[in-house]
């Protein structure tokens, strides 16, 4: 993938998340990052909001990174956790899913978290090589993102999460049936 789709999809993303979060908050910056979504070739639909005259991204894949996007995009200074995210990102579920999600009592965030008080969260997501190749239905995502503030400062984030994902094809479109992720440091 060129530079020029990365930078699309990246701000495609940035397009999604001022239409779809709940709290305005800090706004993101309006220039791409400089690592972005990326995806194998496909042949169904195109990536939200993109005007990339590039290959269009399968409709299961582009479910994933809709959820994943909004999975990932944390808002500090009104969500009670990060949980809060996921219960955003619950249309990308399928019912069963979505019914198992709720808000633990207390936030469990890291340090990272605390860190950046007043600031939105920005992902960037990259597909995990080999990914068409798992089992039907199986997508794995790599998502590190960037700490904006409400001056506009960015920070990069210290942790990555890989995600794994079993996806559904519902009446309703492609829906994400479960996952599980694994949080690193991002300098390690």
């Amino acid at each position: 993938m060129n530079l020029t789709r990365r930078a699309l999809l990246s701000a495609s993303t940035l397009a999604f998340l001022a239409g779809c979060a709940p709290n305005p908050g800090p706004t993101p910056p309006t220039r791409p990052a400089p690592s972005s979504t990326q995806q194998p070739p496909g042949t169904t639909v195109p990536a939200p909001a993109t005007t990339s005259t590039g290959p269009p991204v399968p409709a299961q894949q582009q479910a994933a990174i809709e959820a994943l996007t909004l999975m990932t995009t944390w808002h500090t200074a009104s969500d009670a956790t990060q949980t809060s995210a996921d219960l955003r990102a619950r249309a990308y579920f399928t019912r069963e899913l979505a019914a198992t999600i709720t808000a633990p009592a207390r936030n469990g965030a890291s340090g990272e978290w605390f860190a950046h008080p007043h600031s939105v969260s920005v992902p960037h997501i990259l597909a995990v090589e080999g990914t068409d190749s798992l089992a039907a239905g199986s997508l794995a995502y790599e998502v590190t993102w960037d700490w904006v503030d409400e001056e506009g400062r960015t920070t990069p984030g210290a942790s990555v999460r890989l995600y794994n994902l079993a996806m559904a094809n519902t009446p309703q479109g492609w829906k994400i049936s479960d996952y599980t992720y694994e949080e690193y440091s991002r300098h390690s």
